[in-house]
């Protein structure tokens, strides 16, 4: 049984990459408007939803890391593939995008996967 405090930060480390993950999606879309190459580069650099992406997209590399000394890698990074269950639920609730019935039962494949690896 791990500590609580290890699940929590594990659960915080997947929160923010799947929110900076909704982030940089709504981000792409808003720079892609700006017309030119410069324009958009100039964009990216003061759009407040990119750069809270790259923040939320950090945060987890430091818990990662933190981690790391505490649990096997083959354990954490299967355990952080919640990542790829929790971002299309967000896509769908914030961004109004389809989760067509494979990627249900693909994502259904991660949790079982991640329930076994978390028992072991």
């Amino acid at each position: 049984m791990r500590p609580t405090w290890l699940w929590g930060l594990i659960c915080a480390g997947i929160f923010c990459g799947s929110t900076g993950g909704i982030l940089l999606k709504k981000a792409a879309v808003e720079v892609g408007r700006a017309g030119s190459l410069p324009a958009q580069l100039l964009a990216a650099c003061t759009n407040p939803r990119l750069v809270g992406a790259v923040v939320l997209y950090v945060i987890p590399l430091g818990f990662w890391i933190y981690l790391l000394r505490f649990v096997p890698i083959s354990w954490l990074q299967p355990i952080f593939s919640l990542t790829y269950v929790l971002t299309p639920l967000l896509a769908l609730a914030f961004l109004g995008e389809p989760v067509p019935p494979a990627r249900w039962i693909g994502i259904g494949v991660i949790i079982v996967g991640v329930f076994l690896v978390a028992r072991s």
